[in-house]
């Protein structure tokens, strides 16, 4: 079983109004052999301007690619139907490398804001509890 929980802020820059975002992502996978099993949740926080999502929660999938008691490296794909805006089309993919207690992600995928789909990429960086 492994908990990871990582976090990002990131602030645009330039003339134009650019957003300011604080994002979480809490994962809890189960892993039967190399297929990760579990729930994601995230927490996103955007400037008044760019339109809020304040949560979302779904299913997890995922392969890991290297697995031993130090590390791991997992390819997964997950989908965030319910939050505090209803968004079906939420879906991200991710490519995690952890070693003991420390993780970094690096995700991309759709992103709904203000009524517009578009597209988005990040890195995160976080710790991660396993047993």
């Amino acid at each position: 079983f492994e908990l990871g929980l990582e976090a990002r802020y990131s602030q645009g820059f330039g003339a134009a109004p650019v957003p300011r975002e604080i994002e979480g992502h809490v994962t809890a996978r189960y892993f039967l052999g190399p297929l990760g099993l579990g729930a994601v949740g995230e927490f996103r926080n955007f400037d008044a301007a760019f339109g809020v999502r304040p949560f979302g929660v779904g299913p997890a999938i995922g392969i890991a690619l290297i697995d031993n008691p130090h590390t791991r490296a997992v390819f997964s794909v997950n989908w965030l139907p319910v939050g505090g805006v209803i968004d079906l089309v939420r879906l991200s993919g991710d490519f995690e490398v952890s070693y003991e207690w420390f993780t970094m992600r690096i995700t991309g995928g759709t992103s709904t804001q203000a009524g517009t789909l578009g597209w988005e990429a990040a890195g995160f960086l976080g710790g991660r509890f396993h047993w």
